[in-house]
């Protein structure tokens, strides 16, 4: 059973009493209480959107809050029905999770897993959504790569902390004999050693995401538990420019704390090639511990935050919805056209820019993509030189990221923060989650959203 701030439990028959508000949308998701997936309602009440679970057989209705609400969560709500056309996988969604990968259907069309290789951390973070997690049995070499999982896949390696395993340079140079693109999620504390972030380098790592709140040793004792957690991630940085590892730096933001180094990130990635992303993410509540002194003026909008990502790179305020909307109409066409391909749906808040004459600027004009809403495909040199690099990703988002992010392009990327049992099950998924089930198999780990619709 898990205890988190933000979330309160009533007896099912009162369930109404949660229930005030607009909803939004409905779907299944994990028991908070459980490992059940339950009914569940996503509602907006008053500046906060909610999630209502309902579970018959713990007899208890739950409530939690998830964000600060705006109209980008009623905008996707429309789009849901459209994207559930394109999910990789399908599992029948029962009374009780199942985590055995012969579940899924269509397996042959997942191309992207993330590997849970350990549940230990070197840091002890105040903003961790896996705080309250059980820990697993970790991942073992003869588990990569299973016969028919784990080739020629994007393969994401995360935790807990990936690098307190004394064998990960030896799982990534395994999974790269097998064709896999590979990147690790990390605090970058072990990247502080140069030595270290050499052999990752040499170990084959295409990518390194690591979770940077800003500058200022301020910023990590308030989100982080510890100022000199600033001094190892400005140490990893260096390391990794030196070695020119290709890197994502992955921001949590509140307000009061960090908004406003949104800008700085940028900057900082802007003059500096070897950073192709720019991930951004508010802050999620019930991912923090009881006594933390945070609440919800603290939260952020998404909407806030690709406001400001605009303004500050100079970009219309709309870029983020068209660039959505021209992406749906795509991938609609596409599909038509090449039913076989892999596909997964697009991401809403993404945008690609190019560095250009110590600026950014789109790599897609806002005219041209105008004018693709229209259905009038003139003028559209653009988007002509992305369309290759679509092609050639046979759809994949990661894939197209790698081969886009290699041309010198940087990707910034606005989403919420959600934890593993606050997350939409009935809604198409473009990945799995996979953990050890026994001694010998992965399966899917019963945490995250894994779940697509079927047929």
């Amino acid at each position: 059973m898990l205890n988190r701030p933000f979330e309160r439990k009533l007896p099912l028959s009162l369930k109404d009493t949660l229930l005030e508000g607009e909803i939004i949308s409905v779907g299944k998701a994990i028991c908070s209480f459980c490992n059940r997936v339950v009914p569940y309602r996503e509602l907006k009440r008053g500046d906060f959107v909610y999630f209502v679970k309902e579970c018959q057989a713990e007899n208890i209705a739950s409530e939690t809050l998830i964000a600060k609400a705006d109209e980008s969560y009623t905008r996707y709500s429309r789009v849901r029905e459209y994207l559930n056309r394109y999910a990789y996988y399908n599992l029948q969604i029962g009374e009780s999770f199942s985590p055995s990968l012969e579940k899924i259907v269509n397996r042959d069309r997942v191309n992207t897993y993330v590997i849970r290789i350990t549940d230990g951390c070197n840091s002890n973070c105040r903003i961790c959504l896996d705080r309250n997690r059980i820990r697993s049995k970790e991942v073992t070499l003869t588990q990569l790569p299973q016969p028919g999982v784990l080739k020629n896949s994007y393969v994401a390696l995360t935790g807990g902390e990936p690098t307190i395993r004394e064998d990960l340079l030896k799982i990534i140079s395994t999974l790269k004999k097998f064709g896999n693109h590979c990147s690790i999620c990390t605090n970058g504390i072990k990247l502080s050693n140069p030595n270290y972030t050499r052999e990752l380098g040499e170990s084959g790592v295409d990518r390194v995401l690591l979770s940077f709140d800003g500058f200022g040793e301020g910023i990590y004792e308030v989100l982080r538990g510890r100022k000199d957690e600033y001094y190892y991630k400005l140490r990893a940085l260096e390391n990794l420019e030196k070695n020119n590892i290709p890197t994502a730096l992955q921001l949590t933001v509140a307000w009061g704390v960090n908004f406003d180094q949104i800008g700085r990130v940028i900057d900082y990635a802007k003059e500096h090639s070897f950073i192709n992303g720019v991930w951004i993410k508010p802050l999620f509540l019930p991912g923090v511990p009881f006594n933390s002194n945070f609440n919800t003026s603290h939260l952020v909008s998404v909407k806030e935050i690709k406001d400001y990502v605009c303004r500050y790179t100079g970009i219309a305020d709309d870029y983020f919805q068209l660039f959505y909307k021209c992406k749906l109409k795509l991938y609609s066409i596409l599909d038509k056209f090449f039913p076989g391909r892999k596909f997964s749906h697009p991401q809403e808040g993404q945008l690609f820019l190019r560095r250009k004459r110590g600026g950014l600027v789109p790599l897609i004009e806002r005219e041209e993509l105008e004018n693709l809403c229209k259905g009038n495909l003139t003028g559209l040199n653009s988007y002509f030189r992305w369309l290759p690099f679509l092609l050639k990703s046979r759809l994949s988002p990661f894939t197209l990221e790698k081969n886009l992010l290699s041309d010198g392009v940087l990707a910034i990327i606005v989403a919420s923060s959600k934890g593993p049992r606050d997350r939409d099950l009935s809604q198409p998924i473009h990945y799995l989650y996979l953990e050890p089930q026994n001694d010998r198999e992965l399966g899917i780990s019963s945490e995250i959203s894994l779940i697509t619709p079927e047929g």
